[in-house]
């Protein structure tokens, strides 16, 4: 399902594709080579967009991902990686834990809960209210956060200041004018 709306006079859209079902991303986990076959003990490795000077990381999932991790103490290393690493499905982040890849960012957490027995003490009803509250995050909100970020205000999203990469600022300029044209 694809839905497009014109706004601002037509200059931008807003497309809403459906999320294929968790399951389908369970399938995935796990079924690709490892990139580090060193890898230690109950260390996670997380695989994300390298690190901006005035973020941990500018893609909402990675930080989720790295809160989370920081947040419960959990042993981990950071791998920053724009095009050479990716999940099966090309996105980040993704991680390795014990010789085993898990990919998207719920379904990463789910996996950290079960692996390092986080309880969140919430009960049945709570657990429910808490997962619709995710969901509407990751899949709603995300998309009116992701406009204002990426359309109105792409040029400051592409400065040097906010990525770190030491782009003109003429180049900066019109990358960010063309991103705001899709």
């Amino acid at each position: 399902m694809l839905i497009t709306t014109g706004l601002m006079g037509g200059r931008g859209t807003v497309r809403l594709i459906a999320a294929k079902p968790t399951m389908d991303l369970l399938r995935f986990a796990g079924s690709f080579p490892l990139i580090n076959n060193k890898w230690k003990p109950d260390t996670v490795y997380l695989y994300q967009f390298p690190r901006s000077p005035v973020l941990p990381n500018l893609s909402p999932f990675c930080l989720k991902v790295e809160t989370f991790l920081r947040v419960n103490g959990i042993k981990y290393e950071v791998i920053g990686t724009f095009r050479k690493y990716r999940s099966s499905r090309g996105l980040l982040p993704f991680i390795e834990l014990n010789g085993k890849r898990i990919e998207d960012s719920q379904v990463i957490i789910w996996e950290l809960q079960k692996h390092f027995k986080l309880e969140d003490g919430l009960t049945g009803s709570e657990r429910g209210t808490a997962r619709a509250l995710e969901r509407m995050v990751d899949v709603s909100t995300f998309y009116a956060m992701l406009y204002d970020k990426s359309v109105i205000n792409a040029p400051a999203l592409m400065s040097r200041a906010v990525t770190g990469i030491p782009l003109p600022a003429f180049l900066s300029n019109w990358l960010a004018e063309r991103f705001s044209e899709t």
